[in-house]
């Protein structure tokens, strides 16, 4: 089967200090597997040189004034993507692009839709993440195990790969970081096939996680309630 095309979607907030070494990374994991690819970073508003050290790289790059959120850089994101194939990865460094192949792979070479890259399947995940985000993961997943009947290991996982047409057909509304809890719920109730395959996972280079462990946690447990009935 020919290889489509990758549009790899990098949502990006004050990332100047790691954006330059995970774009480096993504295009030389693409160019060495053979991907014919393109690399869309959504500049979130950030107030640093994050839009700066983007424009080093040979990249699409999309700017919003303000910042919106990682639901919307990844709508705007898909927007742009021209790929068959959309792969999502946050600009942090924690999920290393040596993992891309991993998780195109099984959307090329078989009948799947959507492939999760699960953090928690192998013990170098788990310590690569603290024990209170660990705590609200295994809480959303149990969430998401009552309302759904189905067990998926890393719900909130922004390592993904997804066939471009399936994934437009979700319309993603959340702004923010609930955006993968809507994503997967909207799938699973769609009967969407997902596979999940182990990732690597480190923790970031530089800076401090945008995410607040129980504001977002509880916009996310709120999002998974309001999906899971709504449309």
């Amino acid at each position: 089967m020919k290889t489509p095309l990758i549009s790899v979607i990098v949502p990006a907030f004050d990332e100047e200090a790691n954006i330059g070494s995970v774009l480096d990374s993504i295009h030389s994991v693409l160019v060495q597997a053979g991907f014919p690819y393109e690399i869309i970073v959504v500049n979130d508003g950030s107030s640093d040189k994050t839009s700066e050290v983007v424009k080093e790289s040979s990249v699409v790059l999309v700017n919003h004034i303000k910042n919106l959120g990682k639901g919307a850089a990844i709508r705007t994101g898909l927007q742009r993507a021209r790929g068959g194939v959309v792969v999502t990865i946050d600009a942090d460094g924690s999920h290393p692009p040596h993992d891309i192949p991993r998780l195109v792979y099984p959307l090329i070479n078989g009948n799947v839709d959507a492939v999760i890259g699960s953090r928690f399947t192998n013990e170098h995940g788990k310590v690569s993440t603290s024990e209170l985000r660990l705590l609200g993961n295994r809480i959303i997943n149990c969430a998401f195990l009552l309302l759904t009947r189905k067990r998926i290991a890393d719900t909130q996982s922004g390592f993904r790969a997804y066939k471009r047409e399936a994934f437009r057909k979700l319309s993603i509304r959340s702004s923010g970081f609930e955006a993968e809890s809507e994503i997967t719920l909207k799938m699973l109730k769609r009967g969407f096939s997902i596979k999940e395959v182990p990732i690597d996972c480190e923790p970031r280079d530089n800076g401090s996680s945008k995410v607040k462990s129980f504001k977002d946690g509880f916009k996310i447990l709120k999002s998974i309630l309001f999906f899971s009935v709504a449309d």
